[in-house]
């Protein structure tokens, strides 16, 4: 299964959504899609030999499509149209118009004039004509393909009442609907139930060895269903994990998810160690033993079930953008846009900082110690004095500084 992803600058509201989804859904290959209206950008999960058919089935809909190169997939989508202008000159020339003419409408009715008026009908006309075509060209489009974004009610019946609702702790949840027990969870809990029949056993099997959590619901004596969910793995992780290699960084996962997912994806992204089945207790103590092997300690989590285990670790990190508040209330460091490249990069403005520190007291502690001589030789000065004083505080400010330029060399990494 591939992936594409395409900046569509003029994909801005749910009613384009649906129509790309209605014309793409047409396209044999295509498996699934993830639109994200803010960036403007949609991911296509396909099974294509390439992307020209994706491309010319949005052409058909007068969506322009832009393929970002692998340094651009974290760029803004205005920073990929072409030329690089985020809107051209005709659009600021035609919004200016449209704008003066507004105005001009405006004060002319709050003068006195009529708001039937030729002149303020004609200014309206005109900055409808010159800022609003747009729009109204996306309403054509709308009821010419039926993909009008409006709520429409749906036959669906009520939901059950739902009783003594209780999580199991790395295991799933359990409750009482319509008087009978119902569990929801992983292999382990099915087996601690003790109704892990040889079908489900081989069921969740493979979806363990296919890379996928397995999710099995029960009645209180016999499973009823196995679901199989899959994570993406994100686009920058093999190349975070390939960072923190180079800086000498040895990468372990410890999950909640079984074995044999876990070393899937452990391979895939390139991880060199993958602990699975791990309860937070079971976290807490693999951090235990990775403190006392290696001394020193980073864990990354988002979930509750990670918050004893970043509390002990020697610096916690968590996922801010999707992470619990317990997570981020426990971790000393937030990534707040969940870029796993922020960890190598944390690593090394780390480093330098430590280096920058070293140097300035060894700059400050040997002026000092180079005054104190000449001063007990009788050979010090007053200018002497000053430079080992405010000299020594404006060497270290300046030598400071130089982490500014190292942080603007990571960050453009």
């Amino acid at each position: 299964m591939k992936q594409s992803v395409f900046v569509i600058r003029n994909m801005d509201c749910p009613t384009e959504e649906a129509l790309i989804r209605k014309r793409l859904g047409a396209v044999p290959g295509i498996d699934d899609l993830a639109f994200n209206l803010i960036e403007r950008r949609i991911t296509v999960s396909h099974t294509l030999r390439d992307e020209q058919p994706i491309l010319g089935a949005l052409r058909e809909i007068g969506m322009q499509a832009v393929s970002p190169s692998p340094h651009q997939a974290d760029a803004c989508p205005t920073c990929l149209a072409p030329g690089g202008a985020a809107v051209s000159r005709r659009t600021w020339v035609l919004m200016s118009v449209s704008g003066l003419a507004a105005i001009g409408a405006e004060i002319l009715s709050w003068t006195g004039a009529s708001e039937t008026a030729p002149t303020v009908v004609a200014l309206a006309l005109l900055s409808i004509a010159t800022g609003g075509i747009p729009t109204l060209w996306k309403g054509w489009i709308a009821l010419k393909t039926f993909t009008l974004n409006m709520s429409q009610k749906s036959d669906t019946r009520p939901l059950l009442d739902v009783e003594g609702f209780e999580a199991l702790t790395g295991r799933g949840a359990k409750s009482v609907i319509n008087g009978r027990l119902y569990h929801v969870g992983n292999h382990r809990l099915v087996e601690e139930l003790g109704i892990c029949t040889p079908h489900v056993e081989s069921v969740l099997k493979r979806l363990e060895y296919e890379g996928k959590t397995a999710v099995v619901l029960t009645s209180d004596h016999e499973p009823l269903g196995v679901f199989g969910a899959a994570d993406t793995v994100r686009g920058h992780s093999p190349e975070a994990i390939r960072e923190l290699h180079a800086l000498g960084v040895r990468s372990v996962m410890l999950t909640g998810d079984n074995p044999t997912t876990a070393r899937a994806i452990a391979n895939q992204v390139g991880i060199d160690d993958a602990r699975g089945n791990l309860l937070p207790e079971d976290k807490l103590a693999a951090i235990g033993d990775l403190l006392r092997r290696y001394g020193h300690i980073g864990m990354v989590g988002d979930g509750i079930n990670d918050a004893p285990a970043l509390a002990k670790a020697t610096v916690g990190f968590a996922m801010g953008a999707a992470g619990t508040d317990t997570a981020i209330e426990t971790a000393d460091v937030a990534l707040m846009d969940d870029d796993l490249r922020k960890l190598p990069r944390f690593i090394e403005l780390s480093r330098r900082t430590s280096h920058v520190l070293w140097q300035n007291i060894a700059l400050a502690l040997g002026i000092k110690a180079v005054f104190f001589a000449l001063a007990i030789a009788g050979q010090a000065t007053l200018w002497m004095a000053v430079f080992a004083d405010m000299g020594a505080s404006l060497i270290v400010v300046f030598n400071g500084l130089r982490l500014l330029n190292a942080t603007g060399k990571t960050e453009s990494h």
